[in-house]
């Protein structure tokens, strides 16, 4: 079933054929009339009709086509009578008898009366003077005449009121499209304000500067698909220049949520105690030194965070592999790598690889207790033998400073550790510099007479040793000269005040023959 048209003015319903609406003439818009191209003049007439009221339109309508009317009824009665006159000229009629036929077809127009055109066919005044056979057929001719009259004057009618059809249709078609138009500007009006209502959903607040915390990028395109269907360049340019806006934020936004196993900035507010993924080796954002607003203030500090766990992450497993490599300790770990890694390992954030690399460092750390525990028993032992093997040297000592005494040579002088004191106070070496010259002994082992007592009593001094609380070992000779090690045995001694080392423990080692003293500390003593 064919749908209705319907009046663009009161929703009157158009029949098939029914050219004009009863209501207000308004034409209807699938009228064949309203296709033919409207000339200037009717253009500009519908124009002015566009703008009066309904009353005033219908009144001009009544005007326009009884004007017409009256036009057309004059020349076509100015037309006929012309015609009258030249046949009755031309017949010779008496001047009367025109006269009688003007005042018949005047009367015959005005009244629009069928039975004054026969008055004036059968009026006796008006006779021809000829035969009754040419009487006749100039009757006939009159007739005709009239009939081709009346013809034309209802084509001219007829015209007229296509004209007037033609602008009334014109007057109609051009109401509807205003009002389709001022219909169409409130709806794409309505559509531009959602749309924006719909951008400003995506961000956090009324600020426009953080994004929601929903935001997604299915949600950006779906409001970016509404405006191409918005018929206005200037709402379409607004809503792309907030578009531009949201979707450089969140570009943002994202790059840096997606290095974290959850999103670190949500909002306006920053994680800072989001993990950076396990897999993740390098940042390749870059900290913006042309911060805009508070957005890009959060967005840089979110890539220092990503950058501070990669960063201790990738140290933290290059010196384990150092200790423990291929699931194993490697063989020549020191514990100088072990307090490296450990340092390192404390630092990551991420539990899981923290608590594995922590569980691999305590099996590093009980193999060098191990390791540490048999080096120290087996230096122990050596130093054992050691003291045993050289425990005639200090009976030879004495016996050596025994003799020079009693050649009457005093080598040292009586007040030889006292000088030493005086001259040498803050010597950390032990070097026993500007000594009285006297006899040594070739034998590289030999004490030269008053260094081993010298040495001794500097270390008891500084609090190295306890009286029978420590003993020399022979360690190295180098030049023809003699060193030996000092170990204490007794941590008594000042030195072991805050620590208990297990014992023997090495302390320094001495030149027998020139004093010369120094332990393995960076300052040269312990």
């Amino acid at each position: 079933m064919t749908k209705k048209i319907k009046c663009p003015n009161c929703g009157f319903e158009y029949d098939e054929g029914t050219e004009f609406c009863p209501n207000c003439d308004v034409i209807n818009p699938n009228s064949k009339y309203i296709h033919k191209k409207p000339t200037a003049e009717e253009i500009l007439a519908a124009k002015q009709m566009e703008q009066a009221t309904d009353e005033e339109i219908r009144q001009r309508l009544r005007e326009k086509y009884e004007q017409e009317t009256k036009t057309l009824e004059k020349e076509e009665l100015k037309e006929a009578l012309d015609e009258a006159e030249a046949k009755h000229k031309a017949d010779k009629v008496p001047e009367s008898e025109v006269e009688s036929v003007k005042e018949a077809a005047v009367s015959s127009a005005t009244q629009e009366k069928q039975t004054e055109s026969a008055k004036i066919s059968e009026d006796k005044s008006w006779k021809r003077p000829e035969k009754r056979q040419e009487d006749e057929a100039s009757s006939s001719e009159t007739s005709d005449d009239k009939k081709t009259g009346n013809k034309k004057r209802n084509n001219l009618i007829f015209g007229v009121v296509i004209v007037l059809l033609l602008g009334a249709g014109i007057w109609g078609y051009n109401k509807y499209e205003s009002n389709a138009r001022e219909k169409r500007a409130a709806q794409t009006e309505k559509a531009y304000k959602q749309a924006k209502i719909d951008f400003e959903k995506l961000y956090f607040d009324e600020n426009k500067i953080f994004l929601h915390s929903d935001v997604s990028k299915d949600k950006i395109d779906k409001a970016s698909d509404k405006i191409e269907t918005i018929d206005n360049k200037e709402f379409q340019e607004d809503l792309k220049e907030i578009e531009s806006d949201v979707r450089e934020r969140f570009e943002k936004q994202d790059g840096l949520n997606i290095l974290f196993d959850q999103p670190v900035l949500v909002g306006d507010t920053l994680d800072d105690k989001a993990l950076v993924k396990e897999n993740i080796s390098s940042v390749s954002l870059e900290i913006s030194d042309k911060e805009q607003d508070a957005f890009d203030k959060k967005i840089n500090e979110g890539i220092q965070l990503a950058k501070d766990q990669v960063e201790d992450n990738n140290k933290a497993k290059e010196l384990m592999t150092v200790v423990f490599k291929d699931n194993k300790i490697v063989e020549n770990v020191k514990r100088e790598d072990y307090n490296k890694a450990k340092e390192a390992v404390g630092k990551i954030k991420r539990k899981e690889l923290k608590e594995t690399f922590e569980k691999q460092l305590k099996s590093v750390d009980d193999f060098l207790v191990a390791k540490e525990k048999e080096t120290k028993e087996k230096e122990a032992a050596q130093a054992a033998a050691n003291a045993q093997a050289a425990g005639a040297a200090p009976s030879q000592n004495a016996q050596a400073n025994q003799a020079a005494q009693g050649s009457g040579t005093n080598i040292f002088g009586a007040d030889r550790i006292q000088k030493w004191h005086e001259k040498n106070p803050t010597v950390q070496s032990g070097m026993l510099s500007n000594l009285d010259p006297g006899a040594v002994s070739s034998d590289p082992w030999v004490w030269a007479p008053g260094v081993q007592e010298t040495v001794l009593n500097e270390c008891f001094r500084r609090g190295y040793i306890v009286e029978g609380g420590f003993y020399l070992v022979q360690s190295k000779i180098v030049d023809g000269e003699g060193y030996y090690d000092l170990y204490a045995t007794d941590t008594s001694a000042p030195l072991f005040n805050n620590w208990k080392p297990a014992t023997p423990y090495y302390l320094v080692t001495i030149n027998c023959k020139t004093g010369w003293f120094k332990g393995n500390g960076s300052d040269g003593t312990l």
